[in-house]
């Protein structure tokens, strides 16, 4: 159940973040997140505080550079490499976005504002969940194989884990072969169903001679175990140089949507990890490792 809480609020942070950035900032400051932005973090706490200090961007406008610098590094704890450079990028989204209209001001800081500490209360929440899961997840069944894979990280074990239970049910039973004959279930197709189970596989599309060139993603599946899968290649694929690597040549492959694409193959590569570490019951060994011999 902490998984699945996790998942629901990790996806209502995400929604409150996107209508906070649709809606009143783009109401209060409509060039605040074009480029060159003025903050790499929307939501961090330098940006917070300028959102939430000042009414208006004429206030902003109107500030002396040097001072706004001198603010921004005050308030970011002298962490920006120049902090006269956010200003100027922050001056020049104050002075290029649209005007607010005098009675909108007060309703558009007030929503902004209760988003703001509704966001920063969500991602209060998200740490103190990830703190009690890390602490479950030590008397967990086979965390020990999955939290050898360098850069999965100890929630996404869990939620994987919590979603994919005892993985020998997948390879249980009886599988037709392309004559039609009955014969036992492999660890190439015990693999295979948990990607259906998870949805993380492409049907054929085809009718008589007719065969889909594109194949698309169905929307059936566990939608939460999907969400690990896939949040766990994304975190592979930026701390693991044999993912990262697999990424890379997948996104170089694609002629459209490249990140999503290389993302997905990469959770699909990511299942076939995770099964045969829990059906083999082994620690992770990088590419070098395991084909030493």
């Amino acid at each position: 159940r902490l998984t699945r809480y996790r998942y629901h609020l990790s996806h209502t942070l995400a929604r409150e973040k996107t209508y906070a950035r649709m809606v009143p900032i783009y109401l209060k400051a409509s060039d605040y997140t074009r480029q060159p932005k003025p903050f790499s973090d929307l939501f961090g706490a330098t940006s917070r505080h300028i959102l939430s200090e000042y009414a208006t961007t004429d206030e902003l406008a109107a500030m002396p550079l040097d001072d706004l610098a001198d603010e921004l590094d005050r308030i970011g704890r002298r962490r920006f490499s120049d902090a006269t450079d956010n200003a100027r990028c922050l001056k020049r989204a104050a002075a290029q976005s649209y005007p607010l209209l005098p009675c909108l001001v007060e309703p558009v800081n007030m929503i902004l504002d209760s988003l703001l500490a509704h966001i920063r209360f969500l991602e209060g929440e998200l740490e103190k969940l990830d703190s009690l899961i890390e602490t479950t997840l030590v008397d967990v069944p086979g965390a020990p194989y999955l939290r050898s894979v360098k850069g999965l990280g100890l929630v996404y074990t869990a939620g994987l884990l919590a979603e994919i239970q005892n993985p020998d049910r997948f390879i249980r039973g009886y599988k037709r072969d392309k004559e039609g004959n009955l014969r036992p279930k492999t660890k190439h197709d015990a693999q295979a169903s948990l990607a259906r189970f998870f949805g993380l596989w492409w049907p054929r599309g085809d009718s008589g001679e007719f065969q889909a060139e594109d194949r698309r993603l169905p929307k059936t599946g566990n939608p939460y175990g999907r969400y690990y899968f896939v949040e766990g290649a994304n975190s592979l694929r930026r701390h693991n140089a044999e993912y990262t690597a697999y990424y890379q040549r997948k996104y170089d492959q694609s002629l459209k949507h490249k990140h999503w694409r290389a993302t997905i193959l990469t959770a699909r590569k990511l299942i076939r990890l995770v099964f045969a570490l829990l059906h083999n019951e082994e620690m992770y060994r990088p590419p070098e490792e395991r084909y030493r011999n």
